[in-house]
Parts: C-alpha cells; structure tokens; sequence
C-alpha cells in the first residue's frame, strides 16, 4: 500500500492535535493535574497523567466545573478522530475454460477485505469501497471496472471486521499471442479505499502496479474512483477510454 504524502501528514497533524493534547485539571479540591484523555464513556474518563504516564479511570465528577467541560469538549474531538487501521484484501479467484474453445476463458473473482483496529479506541464507521479491475486482453491499455461495492465497517479496540464481495464474472480470450484475439477483461487487481464519514480519503490499499503507478502520481483520483460505476472503461491513467479507432 501507498498512501499519499499529503494523506500522512493530515493525519499525522491531526493525531497531535487531537490525541496529544494534555490538559490541566483540576479537582474539586483544588488539586490539579496533567493528564491526556485516552477514552470517555457514561460519565467516566480514562487518563493518562503525566509525566508518569499512570493510566487510570475515574468519574469526572472528582473535576471542577471547568475541567469537566475539558473533558467533554476533547472527548468530542477524540470520538471524531479514526484510530491506526491496518487494511488487508484476501482475493479468490476461479477460472476455467468455457464450453469447447481452447482459449476464451471464464473468471470468477470474489475479494474479502478486513479493517484492523490496532489502536486502544474504537473505530467510527469507515465508509469502503472495493474496485476490482479487468485489463482487456486485446488492448492493454483499457482497463473495465468489474464491480465497484460500497460497504461500512467500525472495527472496535483489537478488533478486526470484515467484508465479503459479491463474485463478479468475466470473460477473456487467453491466446495473447494469437492474432484473433476477441480481447475481454481478465483480471487485473484492486483498490481499496477507506474514508471517514465526511467522505474523506483515509487510508487505502492497491493490487497491481498499473493500479498504483496513477495513484501515486494523483492520489485525488480516489475521490473520482469512488464514484465509478462497474462496467466503465478507463485508460492506464485510471481516466476515461478513449478507443483508438
């Protein structure tokens, strides 16, 4: 997987914006604290003092008036922030030779794609989409979305969730050196891409060097990818097909 230079640094900004901040706290009998609020649920807070890094959970009713509304106002920008996903595709595939001819072939292809949680807070939804490519056999330069599905997943702490794609079907002449080629779309690889609730691109993982050459080159094509319907054609740049001919 490549992310994007400008994905990483958004991110790493807003992780020490949003998870390292510590906050001055103070008790309802004076005594103050710094501490970083690592998890806020049903009135109780788990923090983490500093410097001694001591992890503990208490009711934030120890807190002065003041300090609870800290509390509560990062507890809403931590709810907000995804924690570190690790994103895997496992893809299956079975081909076999269609009725009497040598060489057109027949594909089926299916993909389960998992989102790992290996944070210490639960995941908001992430709103995915899985591509699977074909690249025709014939021109090598036109590639067909084969199925583009959309799906959510929110892995909680250490937890992985996961998805399972409907199978895609299709077909292709395998004789590539046979001047008859009838062309067709075997399969090429995937994308898949992962964004927050705001529709924003978080994080994503490619099969396939030709998949990953444009994306490299202009990750805001994710964007346009999510929205591309199965059975489009596109070209190496991952923009429309323009046929030849």
């Amino acid at each position: 997987m490549k992310t994007p230079l400008l994905i990483t640094l958004l991110s790493a900004a807003l992780c020490s914006l949003a998870c390292a901040q510590t906050l001055l706290l103070e008790s309802t009998e004076g005594k103050t604290m710094q501490a970083k609020l690592l998890e806020f649920s049903d009135g109780k807070a788990k923090l983490q003092r500093q410097p001694d890094k001591k992890v503990f959970t208490t009711s934030i009713d120890i807190f002065n008036e003041s300090s609870q509304k800290k509390i509560k106002k990062q507890a809403e920008v931590l709810a907000k922030q995804y924690p570190r996903l690790d994103l895997s595709v496992v893809v299956s595939k079975r081909r076999k030779t269609e009725g009497s001819s040598w060489y057109m072939k027949t594909m089926e292809c299916s993909v389960t794609a998992k989102i790992k949680n290996t944070d210490r807070r639960d995941s908001p939804a992430c709103h995915c989409n899985i591509l699977l490519f074909g690249q025709d056999q014939r021109h090598s330069n036109k590639l067909e979305v084969l199925t583009n599905q959309e799906f959510k997943l929110a892995p909680k702490i250490g937890r992985t969730e996961e998805y399972t794609s409907k199978p895609v079907y299709t077909r292709y002449d395998s004789d590539s050196n046979g001047y008859g080629n009838v062309g067709g779309s075997k399969y090429l690889g995937y994308i898949f891409i992962v964004s927050d609730v705001d529709g924003n691109v978080i994080d994503y993982k490619i099969m396939s060097s030709v998949l990953e050459k444009p994306i490299n080159f202009n990750p805001s094509l994710l964007d346009k990818l999510k929205k591309t319907a199965a059975k489009t054609y596109l070209n190496k740049e991952l923009e429309k097909y323009e046929s030849p001919y």
